[in-house]
């Protein structure tokens, strides 16, 4: 897969966190879920071209501990580069519906809706 050009839908700076804040905004209390934090460190563009390069790794961990789930995500550019995005979230549920396998699930959908918001952000016609 070749670079595609990054061609942002809209007229200002694509923004990942722009993304993240939007489809926080729409959660409610019954319905929805988006990870906790979200930052990212170095340039968001050069991941975005990583991404559609098909250089983009992420790397998941998920973890429980008496009645609490929590995951953590990190994408980085395999071989180069040192942007990354780090992911950090509680994992929804009640104490009695919290388990490891939980939070590695809640980890890896994190990670899919992070490579959702970037892909819309910086490459919206794909």
């Amino acid at each position: 897969m070749g670079t595609a050009p990054l061609r942002p839908h809209h007229d200002s700076q694509p923004s990942l966190l722009a993304a993240w804040m939007a489809a926080s905004a729409k959660v409610t209390e019954y319905v929805g879920w988006t990870p906790d934090e979200i930052e990212i460190d170095g340039d968001e563009s050069l991941l975005a071209e990583a991404l559609l390069d098909d250089r983009l790794c992420v790397i998941s961990d998920g973890s429980y501990k008496l009645g609490l789930g929590t995951a953590a995500v990190q994408l980085v550019p395999h071989k180069g580069g040192k942007e990354r995005i780090i992911v950090r979230c509680q994992t929804p549920g009640l104490p009695d519906d919290q388990s490891a396998q939980r939070s590695e699930l809640i980890g890896l959908l994190a990670g899919i809706m992070v490579v959702d918001w970037l892909l819309d952000q910086w490459a919206p016609t794909l």
